[in-house]
C-alpha cells in the first residue's frame, strides 16, 4: 500500500514536473521572442535616426542652396533697377537738353 502511494505520489510530482519544464521552456520561448523583438525595434530606431538626420542634412542643403538662389535673385533685381535709374538718367537728361534747343530756338526765332 505505501509502495502503490509512493508510487502515485512520483507519478504526481512527475507531471507536475513536466508542467513546470514546459512552462519553463514557453517562458524561456518568449524571452526569446521579446529579446529578438527588442532587437529589431532597437535597429528600426538607428534606423529612423540615421533617416531623420540624412533628411535634415538634405534640408539644409536645400535651404542654402535657396538663400544662395535668393541672394543671386537679389543682386539681379539691383542690378535691373540700377541699369533702369542709369537710362531714366539718360532720358532726362536728353529731355532736358532738347528743351534748351528748343528754347534756344524760340529765343533766337524772336
Amino acid at each position: 500500500m505505501e509502495q502503490y502511494q509512493n508510487k502515485q505520489h512520483q507519478t504526481i510530482i512527475d507531471a507536475f514536473t513536466n508542467k513546470l519544464k514546459v512552462s519553463t521552456d514557453q517562458v524561456s520561448l518568449k524571452h526569446q521572442e521579446h529579446e529578438k523583438l527588442l532587437n529589431a525595434h532597437k535597429n528600426l530606431m538607428e534606423e529612423m535616426n540615421l533617416k531623420q538626420q540624412q533628411y535634415q542634412k538634405e534640408i539644409n542643403e536645400k535651404i542654402d542652396w535657396l538663400n544662395k538662389d535668393q541672394e543671386q535673385c537679389d543682386i539681379m533685381d539691383l542690378n535691373k533697377s540700377k541699369w533702369q535709374m542709369l537710362n531714366n538718367k539718360k532720358l532726362i537728361k536728353k529731355h532736358c537738353v532738347q528743351r534748351l534747343i528748343n528754347y534756344s530756338m524760340n529765343v533766337k526765332n524772336n
